[in-house]
């Protein structure tokens, strides 16, 4: 039973983490990483960090993780994840470009929930209320195809 809370747990954190209406809409490229990985200014101290009050994972732009499926026979579930803009959009797929230029799409079936976020408060919605260029955060499961749980649009 713990187990089963621990997944949906992390699922719940990811839809927040994918339904935030913090999307980013500018064109500017993510900074290049350091590549020693640690900065330290020419003094020999490392510099003052600002931090955005959000934890890191809340600025994912696509994601993909693991976890055990919960039914004791030792399988496994592989989840994904991306926000950003609507690219194509149809009954039974959608394709999500993050900022980064990532392209994802996932089929949709009878069981993907979708919502809508117009007034900062989430509701259910339709495909059909689904546009391209909205901003969406996409949560679903599978490794070569992948299957939306969930789709989140922000832009209404």
């Amino acid at each position: 039973m713990w187990k089963k809370a621990i997944v949906i747990g992390g699922a719940g954190a990811a839809v927040a983490c994918i339904g935030t209406a913090a999307l980013a809409s500018s064109s500017t490229p993510a900074p290049s990483p350091s590549p020693t990985g640690s900065s330290v200014s020419a003094t020999g101290s490392a510099p003052t960090q600002k931090h955005s009050g959000r934890a890191p994972w809340r600025r994912a732009l696509h994601a993909q993780w693991v976890t055990r499926d919960g039914k004791n026979d030792g399988g496994f579930t592989t989840h994904d994840a991306i926000r950003g803009k609507v690219t194509s959009v149809s009954a039974t797929s959608i394709t999500v470009m993050a900022l980064d230029h990532v392209s994802q799409t996932y089929t949709i079936s009878a069981t993907t929930k979708i919502h809508v976020r117009g007034d900062g408060k989430g509701k259910a919605g339709t495909i059909g209320e689904v546009k391209a260029g909205d901003r969406v955060g996409v949560l679903g499961t599978g490794t070569t195809s992948l299957a939306a749980l969930r789709i989140i649009d922000v832009s209404h």
